[in-house]
């Protein structure tokens, strides 16, 4: 059996060090002798960039295989966006027989990929009014805004 793991985060500012770490102890506690672990780490890649412009997860798509497992940190590393999170999900894993094992979404489903996939992008768009707000903040005290 082939482990693949991927991982992404979306600014320089973090790093995707626990991600791998919390990734490989999950294949270690389950891998065999005869298993092959692959790693796909996608450099800081920002959400709302589409998938199909995205190189490493694209990669990783077309490299994965049935019987394969694919293992990731959250849901939200493949796609922020709803309807991209279920059609990566649905058409580009489960349907080419690939086990999806997300750590922190512990049952995914046909049915519950949508609620994750809601909460993801509600996340993404929560994160955006926060950034506005506080940029409008800092412009309102005069504060150097960006680099």
């Amino acid at each position: 059996m082939r482990y693949i793991i991927f991982s992404r985060v979306s600014t320089k500012l973090q790093t995707v060090e626990n991600q791998i770490k919390e990734c490989v102890e999950y294949v270690n506690k389950n891998k065999t002798v005869h298993d092959s672990v692959i790693r796909f780490d996608e450099p800081e890649t920002s959400s709302r960039i589409p998938m199909d412009e995205r190189e490493i997860l694209q990669q990783m798509l077309n490299f994965v295989g049935k019987g394969d497992t694919l293992v990731i940190y959250k849901l939200d590393r493949l796609a922020r966006d709803g309807e991209e999170l279920v059609y990566i999900y649905r058409s580009k894993l489960i349907k080419r027989g690939i086990k999806v094992i997300s750590l922190y979404e512990p049952h995914i489903d046909n049915a519950n990929i949508h609620i994750y996939a809601f909460l993801g992008e509600t996340e993404r768009n929560n994160i955006r009014i926060r950034t506005i707000s506080g940029l409008k903040n800092k412009q309102a005290k005069m504060e150097k805004v960006g680099t």
